[in-house]
């Protein structure tokens, strides 16, 4: 049971952080065990402290171990060296680390759908509804993800270089060869998948809720859908992994959006910004239209 507790206790933490050392685990073992009714308060922190180490054992080390022993006058009573400082030990997530390397793989996956070079070409010159016609790069962008076949995609700019403009052209584009409603949108949060539903015109949901709907409904993804995924940067390393994988499995492409500069995500995050640094050819727009 104490390992049991322990396996919780790391996967709870993995899901809010990258890494975490033992004070994180002992907080949210103390929360997982407050239910327990215990003899004393000794005997409720005897097995917090059962439920830490067990958490330790099932997680990976990043701090490496001390190479050279200190003088007996210089460790502590756990043998510890006092020239490290206590429960310093870093433990990266597993989950994250394997989550990070699928997102990898599915962004080097060329079997995602596709549209043809001459429907992007239409439209890139096309005026959209307030006669603004795409700049070069944005048109570049454009092309290079809609003929690129990636599973998961990316559209990289800060806010006003034009990703709204690229991203509707791309949606009309790819509605023209895969049908009306082909393209959904995603955001991790509410106000940021309004803002995106109502630019695109598109049915757009929070990441959260759509994911709860899933567990509920099934609701998922059809074949040929480009999914696009707004404020990327601000999703969560294992979400994006959980919704890539569904869309991947569908026959979907899946496109984030957003800018690796920004402010990370709140839960265990920063794949955007590692799927961006891990190509050469990342769609990227710099000039505002």
């Amino acid at each position: 049971m104490i390992r049991s507790i322990g396996e919780s206790v790391v996967a709870a933490v993995g899901e809010k952080r990258s890494t975490w050392r033992r004070w994180n685990l002992t907080a949210e073992a103390a929360r997982q065990t407050m239910g327990y009714r215990f003899a004393s308060m000794e005997d409720r922190e005897a097995v917090v402290g059962l439920v830490v180490d067990a958490a330790e054992q099932v997680s990976l080390r990043l701090t490496p171990f001390e190479l050279a022993s200190s003088p007996v006058e210089f460790r502590r009573s756990d043998q510890s060296s006092v020239f490290r400082p206590k429960n310093s030990t870093v433990f990266p997530s597993n989950l994250l680390l394997e989550a990070e390397d699928r997102l990898l793989e599915l962004s080097r996956d060329l079997t995602a759908p596709t549209v043809q070079l001459a429907s992007i070409e239409k439209f890139a010159r096309k005026p959209d509804r307030d006669k603004r016609v795409l700049g070069d790069d944005q048109a570049e962008a454009l092309t290079r993800i809609a003929v690129s076949g990636r599973v998961v995609d990316l559209l990289v700019g800060p806010a006003g270089a034009g990703k709204t403009t690229a991203m509707l052209a791309l949606r009309r584009a790819w509605e023209s060869t895969h049908g009306t409603g082909s393209v959904v949108g995603l955001a991790p949060s509410a106000g940021a998948a309004e803002v995106l539903a109502e630019d695109l015109r598109i049915a757009t949901e929070n990441t959260a809720k759509w994911w709860q709907n899933h567990l509920i409904t099934g609701e998922g993804f059809s074949a040929g859908q480009l999914l696009i995924l707004d404020e990327a940067s601000l999703a969560g390393t294992l979400s994006l992994d959980r919704i890539a994988g569904l869309a991947a499995s569908a026959g979907a492409k899946v496109l984030l959006v957003g800018d690796y500069a920004q402010l990370q995500s709140v839960d265990a995050g920063g794949a955007f910004g590692l799927l961006a640094h891990s190509r050469d050819d990342v769609p990227e727009l710099v000039d505002g239209v």
